[in-house]
């Protein structure tokens, strides 16, 4: 077996991570996009003849090009602008109502001969050209109203995590992977990231040995896992396969002289054992 030289472990993750554009990419890729729902058979405006299909098709084909739902929020908020209620009808039970503060008019930018043309639609062609749902037209009606800028993304963002672990608890389990030391194999130190542990530790083993460096620590046995699976690229033993025939004859010739200087039978036996070692050590 290859006797290569001792590593430290580093926080190197088993596969590269996707994050930019690739993820987003692939995201993309499995999501169906948006297609066209139905006429709204809108008597005043009359969007769907207003606007044509081969437009409506142009308009869908640049909204799904939109890579994030940032950017999907804030080109539907350029097409609702907020105005003042100018007439309030009287209602039954206007006294428990709590009534609108604001009213929403719809249009859409059209391009046409190189030139773009605001149409005028309502929200039932605005829904329906966009296949958007009524809860994401509110949301971002609310949050404009508010704000005045369009809604963002909180998805992933919320902070209602109670036993997260922090940044500190996180550290001091990578530091204590990181003291262990270990090798890469033999013939594959170009190809292969992957450190080699010895095969009498385990997952296990280590796990009670940070808690014995750290019994305080609230961490418990699977994020511990977690971390050194995501965060390294460490196996336990080595390879079988994996043998240097340098590395085979050092150990032979090394073992056949300590027995013999054991044994007495060959003076300079020591001496003949540290040139070996240093020759091992020029190899590595």
């Amino acid at each position: 077996m290859a006797d290569c030289s001792v590593l430290h472990v580093t926080e190197t993750p088993r596969k590269r991570l996707k994050k930019g554009r690739n993820i987003d990419d692939l995201k993309r890729h499995r999501l169906p996009g948006h297609t066209i729902g139905p006429d709204c058979k809108c008597s005043r405006f009359k969007c769907f003849e207003a606007i044509v299909e081969e437009e409506r098709e142009g308009l869908m084909l640049n909204f799904n090009k939109l890579s994030t739902k940032d950017e999907e929020d804030a080109y539907l908020a350029s097409c609702m602008s907020m105005k003042d209620i100018s007439r309030r009808r009287p209602r039954e039970n206007s006294a428990t109502q709590q009534p609108n503060n604001s009213c929403y008019v719809y249009s859409i930018l059209v391009p046409r001969a190189g030139n773009a043309v605001i149409v005028p639609v309502c929200v039932k062609a605005l829904i329906s050209i966009f296949c958007i749902g009524e809860k994401c037209l509110r949301r971002i009606q609310e949050h404009k109203q508010k704000t005045g800028f369009p809604a963002t993304d909180m998805l992933d963002k919320h902070y209602n995590r109670p036993h997260k672990l922090s940044e500190d608890q996180i550290n001091k389990v990578v530091e204590h992977i990181k003291s262990f030391k270990g090798r890469q194999s033999h013939y594959s130190q170009k190809k292969s990231r992957r450190i080699y542990l010895p095969k009498s530790l385990n997952l296990t083993k280590m796990y009670c040995l940070f808690k014995e460096q750290r019994p305080y620590a609230t961490i418990s046995y699977e994020p511990y896992r977690s971390m050194f699976n995501t965060k390294f690229y460490i196996s336990f033993g080595y390879p079988r396969v994996d043998t240097c025939f340098k590395c085979d004859d050092f150990a032979a010739k090394t073992g056949h002289h300590e027995a013999t200087d054991s044994s007495n039978e060959q003076p300079g036996a020591l001496e003949k054992i540290r040139e070996l070692k240093q020759e091992r050590e020029l190899h590595h």
